[in-house]
């Protein structure tokens, strides 16, 4: 029995659902609380509203200038700040891409499973390659929380170089967040019209 096999055997529905109410409960969390926390804290929210930009970084999903950033970290204000480095990125920004991580994992193994009648059928070697997506979904998300971390504790002192990373860093990250959500569409229709043809 191959090692791929052997995870087969483990990985059920309900390890699936219960990761994806992890990920539903965890952005949750982060729109009803965190957000809102944060928005309450910001020094300068007419800023934010008045250029329709989002409080966090990692919301820019165009990515932002070393001008952009130094505007926006002087914008949200000493509180938001520290708000965002102690307590949002190490707290809330870490338990989301986490359950992400886990979900996508376990989709992706759970919807390619051969012995399912509802699965989309790929060879082993395209069932782990596809595994690629939501492992640089979390890596670059890591990496972006890493960088912007590191913005907020080294303000009012900047580097270019560290904001251009940020920035490419969210502009993977968003790419490859659509990249996994045309996948698991694309793994849903394959399942379906399997399962369709067998009936």
């Amino acid at each position: 029995m191959s090692a791929l096999e052997a995870i087969d055997r483990r990985i059920r529905f309900v390890h699936v659902a219960f990761a994806l109410i992890l990920v539903v409960l965890s952005a949750l969390a982060l729109s009803q609380w965190a957000v809102p926390r944060m928005k309450n804290l910001a020094s300068d929210r007419a800023f934010f509203d008045s250029l329709n930009i989002p409080l966090l970084f990692d919301g820019r999903k165009q990515g932002y200038s070393f001008d952009d950033a130094k505007r926006h970290l002087q914008a949200l204000g000493p509180t938001a700040r520290d708000y965002y480095a102690r307590v949002y990125i190490p707290g809330y920004d870490l338990l989301f891409p986490i359950t992400l991580f886990a979900f996508g994992i376990l989709f992706c193994l759970w919807i390619t499973q051969p012995t399912r009648r509802f699965a989309a059928a790929l060879r082993p070697a395209w069932r782990l390659a596809i595994l690629i997506i939501p492992l640089g979904l979390f890596i670059f998300d890591i990496l972006e929380n890493i960088s912007v971390l590191a913005m907020l504790k080294g303000y009012p002192s900047l580097d270019p170089g560290l904001a251009a990373a940020a920035s490419l860093f969210s502009q993977i990250k968003w790419l490859t967040a659509y990249c996994g959500w045309a996948l698991a569409a694309a793994l849903l229709v394959l399942a379906s019209f399997r399962f369709l043809r067998r009936r």
